[in-house]
């Protein structure tokens, strides 16, 4: 395997690895989690959760073979990662994520080595002194499947109740199954669009019902921002309620990149081209009903 990133440049989405995937990573505390040790999403054999390994004797973290969820993205590699820390210095952390200009590119890094929009999380993070580094040291990882509702966190496999959320009742009762299940993952396939044009799907999205937009991730055939290349939520009286031309933009359950509520008939999920030619170029959406 070495690296892979699903949605990657140059290549089609894999409709089995992005089937949740930024359903699941936006309902994460931090963005994202680690896959556990004992599971594995493509690999035969379950990696090693990024777990970090480090010495007093010197400046070097290596940071193990792993799988995540992060920001509408899987990422898997399955080497060993070496940073190299600075010395006499306090606070650096170690970030897992994607260059997401790059086919197939995991950065196991200081917060440096990565780009505006690359999506991340952090694993730990380190002192030192200067010769090593200073015990204790921090891990940050989310590992297992994780819900964040405000005040109230609900991790690992097991489908438990979620019940009593604080800032979203209407997941009360519901099992965490249930609750991943109302997440939805929609692709714009990369397609050719001319100048001024559009490529659109639609949802329908019931009365009592509010939709959340949790992850975009624009999609160019270069592997780079697209250039003049919008992102936007359509609603079915043909206002626009949201739009961008980042590459990847996330939210949360509980902060959404934005939430409409009420019956849409339909609401359009939308890319338009206004670069001054045709692209070819597509879009990931991930969104929650609730």
């Amino acid at each position: 395997m070495v690296d892979i990133v699903n949605p990657s440049p140059n290549r089609p989405i894999s409709a089995e690895i992005t089937a949740a995937t930024i359903a699941q990573a936006a309902h994460a505390p931090g963005g994202g989690w680690v896959v556990p040790p004992d599971e594995s999403v493509i690999e035969a054999s379950p990696l090693d959760a990024f777990t970090p390994e480090i010495s007093s004797s010197d400046l070097t973290v290596d940071i193990q073979s792993g799988e995540a969820f992060i920001g509408g993205v899987y990422l898997g590699r399955d080497t060993v990662s070496s940073v190299e820390l600075a010395p006499s210095t306090n606070d650096q952390d170690v970030y897992v994520g994607a260059d997401l200009s790059q086919p197939d590119t995991v950065i196991v890094g200081l917060g440096s080595e990565f780009a505006s929009g690359d999506p991340r999380i952090r694993i730990a993070r380190y002192n030192t002194d200067s010769t090593g580094i200073v015990n204790p040291t921090s891990d940050y990882r989310t590992i297992g499947q994780a819900v964040d509702v405000e005040n109230r966190r609900y991790e690992g496999g097991l489908a438990e109740s979620v019940a009593k959320a604080t800032s979203a009742s209407e997941l009360d009762g519901q099992t965490l199954t249930d609750v991943l299940r109302n997440g939805r993952t929609v692709p714009i396939p990369l397609s050719r669009i001319q100048d001024t044009d559009d490529a659109s799907i639609v949802e329908f999205v019931p009365a009592s019902t509010t939709f959340k937009l949790l992850g975009v991730t624009l999609i160019s055939e270069s592997g780079g921002v697209p250039s003049g290349v919008s992102a936007s939520i359509v609603d079915d009286s043909g206002t626009e309620r949201f739009s961008t031309t980042n590459r990847s933009s996330t939210g949360t359950v509980d902060a959404p990149l934005i939430p409409i509520s009420g019956q849409q008939a339909p609401l359009r999920l939308r890319i338009e081209n206004d670069s001054g030619s045709t692209q070819r170029v597509g879009a990931v959406f991930g969104y929650y009903l609730e």
